[in-house]
């Protein structure tokens, strides 16, 4: 098993020694969440995003599913957790809890169990009332089709 870090911001020293103290292989890339071009499709057995989704705007959200998606392998989870908007105390934001982040809404947290990337999709609610997160899980589709390889064979069929 390799662990592979991936953020525009990772410390790369620190999560390095973190593997050589567990005893686990660990690769650092310094680049953006929405492009994993340097992993295989179907080739990483999970995803664990730890208030990442929160972090993008729609659009890079979707990139960043979409990316998740092409490199897990099917059937395999992504594992998240993410500040949510709902159940939160009016407090947190006067004690900066979460105050550096998005909170990701109820819609946004169940559009994961929604399309074709993920056939099963379930959260809890954590620290309701005070800074509320979501720990959840989404299974990656058996049948899911990564968008290049559909436009790929959609360019095919037309020509």
């Amino acid at each position: 098993m390799t662990v592979i870090h991936v953020g525009e911001k990772a410390n790369k020293g620190l999560m390095e020694q973190a593997g050589v103290t567990a005893a686990v292989p660990t690769i650092v890339k310094q680049q953006p969440i929405t492009e994993l071009g340097f992993q295989a499709d179907s080739s990483v057995d999970a995803v664990v995003a730890l208030g990442v989704l929160s972090q993008l705007n729609w659009q890079q959200r979707q990139q960043c599913l979409e990316e998740i998606a092409r490199v897990l392998k099917p059937g395999m989870p992504l594992v998240y957790i993410e500040p949510v908007q709902e159940g939160a105390s009016p407090i947190r934001w006067l004690i900066g809890a979460s105050a550096s982040k998005q909170a990701l809404s109820d819609a946004e947290l169940k559009a994961l169990q929604g399309g074709p990337r993920f056939n099963y999709a379930e959260h809890d609610i954590a620290l309701q009332g005070q800074d509320p997160h979501a720990v959840g899980i989404a299974v990656k589709s058996q049948a899911y089709v990564p968008k290049q390889q559909q436009d790929d064979k959609e360019t095919k069929r037309r020509k």
